[in-house]
């Protein structure tokens, strides 16, 4: 059973056959665009370049799951064997086992995830408000967070890894001051203790704005990616606030 396609001007029309055809198919896919809060800026790549950049997440996002679903582990069983009596000698002898295991299992995951980062400059020095690329991999090689707009998952990459000639559209090109974002608004509230405290949110009305302003500048792949899955960063905005 085989699936012929026809031309028919610049669509394709299907039919199944029975006897197996090949077709040669060109397809361009689209951009896959990612949101770097920090900096306020949005990244344009294509689809290669958008697999290895996911091969990468994948690949840091493996080490540092290890290390934690062996925290978590380790966590459990530590609670567990507090609720044993010292009478349950037979039951706290086991996870005494158990717990050298998961120990060792976090020495291990600890070590290849140290061994990745080696030669990483630590988060604390790297600039703030900036999006590091291989031009600055010099003095400024770290992990960069950032946002996928079509999901809002987190995605986890070296800075290194980000190119240069991968396309970047700012949201707010004006002055800013230092530590604040153009999408972020302030709450004040007071305390039954009386004390009026002030948290930072990220206001979404304020986040369309700024992505409406620099929808002139982006293709139309790019603007209907952001108009399809604004959803993505709605989401990723409630779970930070």
């Amino acid at each position: 059973m085989a699936i012929e396609a026809i031309k028919e001007g610049n669509t394709y029309a299907t039919m199944t056959k029975v006897v197996p055809v090949t077709a040669i198919a060109y397809y361009s896919p689209g951009p896959r665009l990612y949101f770097h809060p920090d900096s306020e800026t949005i990244i344009a790549l294509d689809k290669s370049d958008g697999d290895k950049l996911e091969q990468e997440h994948n690949r840091l996002s493996f080490l540092l799951a290890a290390r934690v679903d062996a925290q978590q582990r380790i966590e459990l069983l530590t609670e567990e064997a507090a609720k044993i009596g010292w009478a349950g000698l037979t039951g706290r002898d086991r996870y005494q086992y158990l717990l050298k295991q998961e120990y060792r299992q976090l020495d291990e995951a600890v070590m290849a995830l140290r061994n990745e980062l080696a030669d990483l400059t630590p988060a604390s020095a790297l600039p703030r408000a900036t999006l590091p690329d291989e031009i600055t991999k010099i003095n400024a090689i770290g992990i960069t967070e950032l946002i996928e707009i079509r999901s809002g998952k987190y995605t986890y990459v070296r800075s290194d890894k980000i190119r240069s000639h991968w396309r970047r559209c700012r949201l707010n090109s004006g002055e800013k001051n230092a530590n604040t974002r153009s999408f972020i608004s302030a709450d004040s509230h007071t305390g039954e203790d009386g004390v009026t405290r002030t948290r930072q949110r990220i206001d979404m009305e304020k986040l369309k704005t700024q992505l409406s302003t620099i929808k002139p500048s982006m293709t139309l792949w790019e603007q209907k990616l952001i108009e399809e899955h604004i959803g993505g960063l709605t989401r990723w905005a409630e779970e930070l606030n």
